[in-house]
């Protein structure tokens, strides 16, 4: 049997406040339909009439609200349990966790409501007929599916799951629904590239315009891969072939369509030595969560902001923090930062991984501990800045240090900076605003 959603607070004169739903109670159907997670409880409660059947202290009680304009009910629900991936991927980036890190870290999420509602990638392995059917019928759009391979014996060996064999059925399937999908390839070198990656793009080319974007993305690779298959690094050379590669087959897409479909992450172009695209490359960007077009859009919008900035005499003194990726590409705004503020010093300080290894080179995955240990004795000037994405929603980094502690250790204050728009940073340094994380 299905859990119920337990609601765990109710909005102040909200739709269900006035019917009389309290917290505690548990969701049990919405028009007959039995909700089980929140992708059922979005869906059905889009409706002008619901009958809702809830659960209180043992009691069944049903309750009718009428929503002509389509309001959320305004309910919480605590949190549900989510369903876990059955795959034993070679290039599974959790597998290669050290310990000690916060529990959450090392929860293989697969679940298709998180994946529509937050964004996270699937691999459709876990799959039941109920999910199908809600994909179906509540006609899902945006689902976000790990691919890696579309030869079916390929993909079931690096997911180390037969049922992942199923792929090309399950995309028909999701064609003939007129399901859009975004797909993503975790590339792994001497595995699924090369021929293998171009049967890949060729094949996910022809159910366009239900695949409206796919991505080529680098397996991550840290120092904890002890008792699992070797894996590795790309090269250069390497880089420039897979470049070829999706840029070619997005060239035919472009003529054929209209739209490119296809693209690589931001690594690929910084191992290659090569300039990541302008921003008009990504299209719509459907995957810049994934790391596709994210320092194009940034740096878009860092010069955009800058560019509304009257000169300004204004000195300070201040460092940024941030991963080896990313580095680079900072520098060179701050070089144009300069021409603008030119009394303004920003030290650029790119952190090396020691805590996943030197291969992990984003910002997001940079540590408290790290930064600690190598800005101790650096001029950081007035404030030390951090990009948000390296913390969690209550500030705490990977490895559980606080802010606090990295204030204390190296004796300057950290702001915290949303670099989800390059806009932030120009306010972030001129201090016209923080950006919360």
């Amino acid at each position: 049997m299905p859990l119920n959603l337990k609601i765990k607070s109710v909005n102040p004169n909200s739709l269900a406040e006035v019917a009389g739903i309290l917290p505690g109670d548990e969701m049990i159907s919405i028009n007959r339909a039995v909700i089980c997670n929140l992708l059922d409880y979005k869906f059905y409660s889009a409706d002008e009439i619901l009958r809702i059947k809830l659960k209180r202290g043992g009691k069944t009680l049903k309750f009718e609200i009428f929503n002509e304009n389509f309001e959320d009910l305004g309910l919480d629900f605590e949190d549900m349990p989510l369903k876990s991936c059955e795959n034993n991927c070679i290039f599974c980036f959790i597998n290669q966790l050290p310990k000690g890190l916060r529990k959450s870290l090392y929860f293989k999420d697969d679940d298709i409501a998180s994946s529509f509602l937050q964004g996270n990638y699937i691999t459709l392995t876990n799959l039941a007929c109920r999910d199908f059917n809600s994909i179906r019928k509540m006609k899902i759009n945006n689902i976000n599916i790990s691919v890696h391979s579309t030869n079916p014996a390929l993909r079931a060996e690096m997911m180390g799951n037969k049922k992942a064999a199923q792929i090309m059925k399950i995309l028909r399937r999701f064609a003939k629904w007129g399901i859009k999908i975004n797909c993503q390839i975790v590339l792994v070198k001497g595995v699924n590239d090369g021929e293998h990656l171009v049967k890949t793009l060729k094949d996910l080319a022809g159910f366009y315009p239900n695949v409206q974007s796919v991505s080529v993305v680098p397996a991550g690779i840290t120092c904890h891969r002890q008792n699992l298959p070797e894996i590795k690094l790309f090269t250069k050379d390497d880089a420039d072939e897979i470049l070829r590669i999706i840029e070619n087959e997005g060239k035919n897409l472009l003529k054929l369509h209209g739209a490119k479909v296809m693209y690589a992450a931001d690594e690929f172009y910084v191992l290659a030595g090569r300039e990541v695209p302008q921003t008009l490359h990504y299209e719509e960007f459907h995957q810049l969560e994934n790391g596709v077009g994210l320092m194009a859009l940034f740096k878009e919008e860092f010069t955009t902001e800058l560019g509304g900035v009257e000169p300004t005499d204004k000195s300070a003194e201040m460092s940024i923090a941030t991963g080896v990726l990313a580095a680079p590409v900072l520098r060179k705004l701050m070089d144009e930062f300069v021409k603008v503020a030119p009394n303004v010093k920003v030290e650029i300080y790119a952190i090396k991984n020691k805590l996943f290894g030197e291969n992990v080179t984003v910002a997001g995955l940079v540590c408290g501990g790290d930064i600690i240990k190598q800005l101790s004795g650096m001029n950081l000037g007035e404030k030390l800045l951090i990009p948000g994405t390296m913390l969690n929603s209550d500030g705490i980094f990977l490895d559980n240090t606080t802010i606090a502690q990295v204030e204390d250790a190296l004796n300057v204050k950290v702001v915290v900076v949303d670099v989800r728009d390059g806009a932030n940073l120009v306010n972030a340094i001129l201090e016209r605003e923080e950006a919360a994380k």
